[in-house]
C-alpha cells in the first residue's frame, strides 16, 4: 500500500473540488475542446484525466485514463504544453504558503529546527515540482495511448521542455520504446 502525506492527499482533493465544483458536470477538459471535435468528453473520462494529471496516486489511476483511448489524446497534449491551469497552480501555491507557515511555526516553537529557505523558494519549489509532475503524468498517458497525434507532442515536448527531469521521463525507455514503436507503424 503507497502512503502519501496528509499535505499530498490535502491538496490533491481540494484541487479535484476546486476544479469540479467550479465546472460543475462539464469539466474543464471537456470545455477546451476534449474527443472528438464538437463532443464533450464524458465527466467519468475528464475525471479520471485530472486526477491522474494531479495526483501522486499510482494506482490504477493511469489505466482509468487510458481507458479512453484517443478521446482523451487532445486534453493530455494540452497539459503536456501548456502544464496545469491556473487555477490549480494557485491552489497548490496556497498549500505551499500554509506548508512554509507551519515550518515557521515548528521552527519556533523548537529551536533545533530551522527552516532552510525563504517562503518564496520553497513555494516557488512546490509550484515548479507541481506543474512538473503535471506534464510528466500527461507524456506517460499519450505514451501507452499512442497514436499520431501523440507522437507527435512528445517529439515537440523532447525539445520544448525546459527542466530536466521532464525531459528525462519523456526520453525514458519504455516511453522512448512506444515513440519508435509509433513511428515503425508510420513507415
Amino acid at each position: 500500500m503507497i502512503r502519501y502525506s496528509k499535505s499530498t492527499l490535502l491538496r490533491a482533493v481540494v484541487a479535484l473540488i476546486a476544479i469540479t465544483s467550479a465546472v460543475g458536470p462539464m469539466s474543464v477538459l471537456a470545455a477546451n475542446g476534449g474527443g472528438q471535435p464538437g463532443q464533450a468528453l464524458p465527466a467519468n473520462a475528464s475525471q479520471a484525466v485530472t486526477q491522474w494529471l494531479e495526483s501522486n496516486c499510482e494506482e490504477g489511476k493511469l489505466k482509468a485514463v487510458t481507458r479512453f483511448g484517443k478521446a482523451v489524446v487532445p486534453d493530455l497534449i494540452a497539459a503536456l504544453v501548456e502544464g496545469p491551469p491556473p487555477s490549480s497552480l494557485e491552489l497548490v501555491r496556497k498549500g505551499a504558503n500554509a506548508s512554509y507557515d507551519r515550518l515557521v511555526d515548528q521552527a519556533q516553537r523548537k529551536p533545533d529546527r530551522r527552516v532552510a529557505s525563504s517562503r518564496q523558494v520553497y513555494v516557488d519549489r512546490d509550484v515548479d515540482n507541481f506543474d512538473a509532475q503535471y506534464r510528466v503524468r500527461a507524456a506517460q498517458a499519450l505514451a501507452v495511448i499512442g497514436g499520431t497525434e501523440a507522437r507527435k507532442a512528445l517529439e515537440a515536448a523532447t525539445r520544448q521542455t525546459k527542466r530536466d527531469d521532464v525531459q528525462t521521463t519523456i526520453k525514458r525507455d519504455d516511453v522512448q520504446t512506444t515513440i519508435e514503436e509509433l513511428l515503425k507503424l508510420k513507415r
